[in-house]
């Protein structure tokens, strides 16, 4: 089902989204690439939040959030609640990120919580434009 994939690790969800999305978009350049993400349907480890609201980040956490020049409205209020922090969260055995058609994806996490995968969640959608963006262009809104 998977159209493309890649696993979280040193760069955040974030940054590894950001790499997925400017690499469609090089192979295509005349066409655009939206992602709308959910941040509360990312699924997130027990403590995680907590160690967040009480500043505890890694020593990447700066570097990493170099890549919210790609977030649209990245100085709104969404982008730096500790749930959206945790999107730039360098991980060295992360989970996985992989884009499926919307017609497949319920199957998809379907398939991936029967085999094992209970943490398997629809975090996003990705829409494609017939306007070509410019390089640094924005093109990751988060929900709420």
């Amino acid at each position: 089902h998977a159209t493309a994939c890649t696993d979280i690790t040193g760069f955040g969800l974030l940054g590894h989204l950001s790499e997925m999305v400017r690499s469609s978009q090089a192979r295509d350049p005349s066409c655009g690439i939206r992602v709308r993400l959910d941040p509360s349907q990312v699924p997130l480890l027990d403590g995680a939040l907590e160690c967040v609201k009480d500043g505890h980040l890694s020593t990447l956490q700066e570097s990493n959030e170099r890549v919210s020049r790609f977030i649209i409205d990245a100085g709104g209020a969404a982008s730096s609640t500790p749930s959206c922090r945790l999107l730039f969260d360098p991980q060295t055995s992360g989970g996985l990120i992989a884009t499926v058609p919307a017609s497949a994806a319920a199957a998809c996490i379907e398939d991936l919580r029967a085999s094992g995968h209970g943490c398997a969640s629809v975090i996003g959608d990705v829409e494609t434009t017939a306007e070509a963006m410019a390089e640094d262009e924005p093109f990751i809104s988060l929900a709420g």
